[in-house]
């Protein structure tokens, strides 16, 4: 006999924010695991790279981002979720679809 599957996101009727994080932990790829140094800036002694603009810093301008592992600076940084600019689009994306679904 055949079961029939839950849908993975059959339960968003909740709203909730962990819901929503939840759902975007799930659609980002994960580039760096937490605690994993930065890059180190090839033309420098003492500065890591930024993931995404590829800007040296020192180590203490950069941030990990929570979601996806990546070292960012001032600039690529959310500090509202600490999430990196790049995460935050999704998470951007994610609740308006969000928002849609809830209005039908």
């Amino acid at each position: 006999m055949l079961w029939k599957k839950k849908e993975k996101h059959a339960d968003r009727s909740r709203g909730t924010p962990e819901d929503l994080i939840a759902r975007i932990r799930r659609d980002v790829p994960r580039i760096r695991d937490q605690g994993n140094p930065p890059e180190k800036d090839p033309t420098s002694f003492a500065a890591y790279l930024c993931d995404l603009c590829n800007t040296p810093h020192p180590l203490s301008g950069l941030r990990q981002c929570t979601l996806c592992g990546r070292w960012t600076c001032e600039s690529c940084w959310t500090g509202e979720f600490y999430i990196c600019n790049s995460c935050n689009g999704l998470k951007k994306l994610h609740s308006l679809q969000q928002g849609r679904e809830s209005t039908r």
